[in-house]
């Protein structure tokens, strides 16, 4: 990923004191590994320069306290970023890019895996596919932070839970597709979903072809609510302070809930408890730039009038600061306002 002029100054530094140098390697498919009797990465904080891009994918393999920071991967048919039997594993302020027709997340985190986060990240999919998620988190998985993230236009949904505990999914932009926004499924616990912003995939936006609701529509695809939770998840899960922007006359329900779909925030609320300080809102965001190598755009940037400024829970769990660092964030959503903005890419 690559940074306009005086980036630099804008984007968070997670490393600290403690940064070490990232280094893209040349294999297409870079593993820090730990387990016994392979060569063991030692645990650190890496932070890579700006322009430094992986093609193929990374993989944490039974390893501990690792932070990958400013990389931009893209990856072919297998999930960009794998992270297997780990803990404590942060990536942050990357770039995470799919280009080949591979099924499940772009992000995948196992059930032996805990402690983990992925943030103020983008994720995109360059050949439209109704079987990919930005994100899967599979049954098993303990304390997942997935925080301040923009996910475009991902045909099978942008973030699905299956049986995780201590999942926190806050502050993300999920411009969605045909799939659910989120999906919280299996018995998911302690999960909170808060200071979300969720908008429909749209023909004016959208840098892939195909994931607008007619386009759904066209391939005999269902079109998801922007949040789905069943039966055996919802009474281990928070959803609050979410912002539900609907494109055009899609009329995009904002929940299924237990089974039962709300076409209006107001029924789901008053049926199910649940959203008090939820918004729909009727003001799209602006164009945002995002990507790369392969640069796209996203509504992502709030724009005066959104009922998205002002509207988070400040100190949800997992809450972080903005892309930027600026925080907390009071806005939902990834992105800060255009007050603050600086611009993610450049040629």
């Amino acid at each position: 990923m690559q940074y306009r002029s005086g980036a630099d100054l804008c984007r968070s530094p997670p490393c600290g004191p403690h940064r070490r140098e990232g280094r893209v390697l040349g294999s297409p498919r870079s593993q820090i590994l730990g387990e016994t009797g392979v060569a063991r990465s030692s645990a650190g904080c890496f932070d890579f320069d700006a322009g430094d891009a992986l093609d193929g994918t990374i993989k944490f393999d039974h390893v501990s306290h690792v932070t990958v920071s400013h990389l931009s991967v893209n990856s072919g048919q297998t999930a960009a970023v794998q992270i297997v039997g780990s803990t404590d594993v942060t990536f942050d302020a990357g770039s995470i890019s799919e280009f080949g027709a591979g099924a499940g997340g772009l992000v995948s985190i196992d059930g032996r895996s805990s402690t983990v986060t992925i943030s103020r990240s983008t994720f995109s999919q360059l050949t439209w596919n109704q079987n990919s998620v930005g994100v899967a988190v599979a049954a098993g998985a303990q304390h997942v932070d997935l925080a301040s993230n923009i996910v475009s236009d991902i045909g099978g949904g942008g973030i699905t839970a299956t049986g995780a505990s201590g999942v926190d999914i806050v502050g993300n932009t999920i411009q969605r597709s045909c799939g659910a926004g989120i999906a919280l499924i299996g018995s998911a616990t302690n999960t909170f979903v808060e200071n979300n912003l969720i908008e429909d995939a749209n023909p004016a936006t959208d840098y892939t072809p195909g994931g607008a609701q007619s386009d759904c529509a066209s391939k005999s695809f269902a079109w998801a609510p922007d949040i789905a939770v069943d039966a055996a998840s919802a009474s281990g899960t928070v959803s609050d302070h979410n912002d539900f922007y609907s494109y055009g006359s899609d009329n995009t329900a904002p929940y299924s809930w237990v089974g039962a779909t709300y076409s209006t925030l107001a029924a789901f609320q008053s049926t199910s408890g649940q959203g008090t300080h939820d918004v729909t809102d009727t003001v799209e965001a602006a164009k945002l730039p995002y990507g790369g190598p392969y640069y796209g755009y996203v509504d992502a940037m709030l724009v005066a009038g959104s009922a998205a400024i002002g509207a988070a829970d400040q100190s949800a769990p997992g809450a972080l600061s903005d892309v930027f660092g600026y925080g907390p964030n009071p806005d939902c959503g990834r992105s800060p306002s255009p007050t603050r903005i600086c611009w993610l890419s450049s040629r």
